[in-house]
């Protein structure tokens, strides 16, 4: 015969622990759902910090961008300015003025008083590589490889440099045609970043000439320029630091009845501006040409942050 089972009902002690159970997964839940919901706040918050740093950021290049440009048209119109000439301010002397209640300094250069990558002989670039601290073994060596970044036809052949290029652990080979930009210099074996940051100043792609103008020249150009000599570097130098009025007037390319006698069209210059915003230094380099086509009178055909 078959016991018949009975069900037992939960006495209070149950119901209670079970009641506390309830209320303990409860409290969990609850716990868990503000933890969540701060997360979730938490990422809003910064969702909207980051996005306001990014317009803020945003906001300070567009004005960085506006005062480069309205101090490159500035620089423009300086170079029509026979004071400016007069003045030999055309080798890179730094030049204040304020827009928009921010002290700016700009600088203007003649490309012709740089060395041209693709121009220059490779003397000429030995001796500005000795003047930028290489060793003369060092200069000789780089310069060479300059010349060959540059030229297809080069003394050793191809394979060979490309196997030195290789064993330097370097996934390319000169290109044998000339530099695009002075940016392209950092790819050639044995130019470092630290070298490049002492030559960038004085090289260029934009003069097209094998030769410089002292006059427009920084001190490391002329220091490697053939025809001077130490003394007459220092006579130079000297003159720089003289008064306007004081200046030689076979350094300006102005006569003295206010006329610039140096046709500017068609030539190229380096309009280096600096300034701060919101406490940040910026350093922008803009390479104009003259056209003199007064509806357009300059083209841009380099601007590197600096």
């Amino acid at each position: 015969m078959m016991k018949r089972r009975y069900r037992q009902h939960p006495t209070a002690d149950h119901l209670k622990a079970s009641k506390r159970s309830e209320h303990g997964y409860a409290l969990i839940l609850v716990l868990w759902s503000l933890t969540l919901l701060s997360l979730i706040a938490a990422m809003l918050i910064s969702q909207n910090r980051i996005a306001s740093r990014l317009e803020a950021n945003a906001w300070h290049r567009l004005q960085a961008e506006v005062a480069a440009d309205a101090a490159t048209v500035r620089g423009v119109l300086m170079l029509y300015d026979p004071e400016t000439h007069r003045a030999g301010a055309l080798y890179g002397a730094a030049i204040p003025f304020q827009f928009e209640g921010a002290d700016v300094e700009i600088a203007i250069q003649d490309e012709f008083g740089k060395i041209d990558l693709n121009a220059a002989s490779g003397d000429l670039l030995r001796a500005l590589l000795v003047a930028a601290a290489y060793s003369p073994a060092g200069a000789d060596v780089t310069a060479n490889r300059i010349v060959e970044w540059r030229n297809a036809n080069g003394r050793r052949p191809k394979d060979v440099i490309e196997q030195e290029y290789r064993q330097a652990g370097l996934a390319y080979a000169p290109r044998g045609l000339p530099f695009q930009s002075k940016d392209e210099l950092k790819l050639v074996l044995g130019v470092t970043s630290e070298g490049f940051e002492k030559l960038v100043p004085a090289i260029t792609v934009f003069s097209q000439s094998g030769a410089i103008d002292p006059s427009k020249a920084s001190e490391i150009v002329l220091r490697a320029a053939p025809s001077l000599s130490a003394a007459a570097v220092n006579n130079i130098l000297t003159a720089r630091l003289a008064s306007a009025s004081e200046r030689d007037d076979a350094e300006a390319s102005e006569a003295s009845d206010g006329v610039i006698r140096v046709p500017l069209n068609g030539r190229a210059f380096a309009i280096s501006v600096t300034f701060q915003t919101r406490g940040n230094l910026h350093k922008v380099e803009t390479i104009v040409r003259l056209t003199g086509d007064p509806n357009k009178p300059y083209w841009v055909l380099e601007r590197r942050n600096m």
